[in-house]
Parts: C-alpha cells; sequence; structure tokens
C-alpha cells in the first residue's frame, strides 16, 4: 500500500520554506505527539526526512513552496497519515499551514476511500 499526497504554498517569496524550518521540522517531530523520521538530508534540492523499514520507507521531502509526503507500506491507517500530513504542513510555517493546497485535489481523501473500501 501507498499513501502520498503534495501540499503547496502560492508562489510568494516570504513564504517559502528555507532550510532552517526544515531543521526545527526534523526537530519538531520528534516531540511527543510527532512523528519521528530517522534522518534527514539537508544536501539535495529538496531537503528530506525519511525512515527505511525493511519492507517500506516514510519519507518527506520539503521544497520551498511544497511538501511531499510518502509513506510505502505504512505501518499505520489512512486516519494516520492525514495526522503525519497536519503536522508536516503546520511545523514550517504555522501562521501560514492552513493556505497549503493539494496538488492533485482530494488525494489523500481518495487514498483514504480505497483504504477504506478494502476493509
Amino acid at each position: 500500500m501507498l499513501f502520498q499526497t503534495e501540499l503547496e504554498l502560492p508562489p510568494i517569496e516570504e513564504l517559502k520554506i528555507g532550510k532552517e524550518q526544515v531543521r526545527k521540522l526534523y526537530t519538531k517531530m520528534h516531540e511527543p505527539g510527532g512523528y519521528c523520521y530517522e534522518n534527514l538530508d539537508m544536501q539535495s534540492t529538496s531537503p528530506t526526512l525519511s525512515t527505511r523499514r525493511t519492507n517500506g520507507y516514510s519519507e518527506c521531502q520539503v521544497g520551498p513552496d511544497t511538501i511531499r509526503i510518502t509513506e510505502d507500506r505504512p505501518e499505520f491507517d489512512i486516519d494516520e497519515f492525514v495526522c503525519v500530513v497536519k503536522n508536516c504542513a503546520a511545523q514550517p510555517r504555522k501562521r501560514v499551514s492552513a493556505i497549503y493546497r493539494p496538488k492533485m485535489p482530494n488525494g489523500v481523501l481518495v487514498s483514504a476511500e480505497q483504504h477504506r473500501s478494502l476493509d
């Protein structure tokens, strides 16, 4: 099973997410209630938070105006994935998290419906 969504901010210079904000996101996700990623790669164009597992991976790529979150063979259900997405979207820019929009409309909702229909 694969869960994935991509959120984007409007292309406004003041809203761009910098590398320092990505470091803060990585630290914040380790606090209680967060989703703890094991690795932080700051050397690529889009810094990446990730966790590798024997069967799958978790990844959060953060670009200047996008956040892509992927769970390949997740160890949790779609509702927890939605919580991970909300936490990742809220941390880098708390004051503007409400203006993120899914790059693919209803991407998470479609996945949730597909997941529930498998139960």
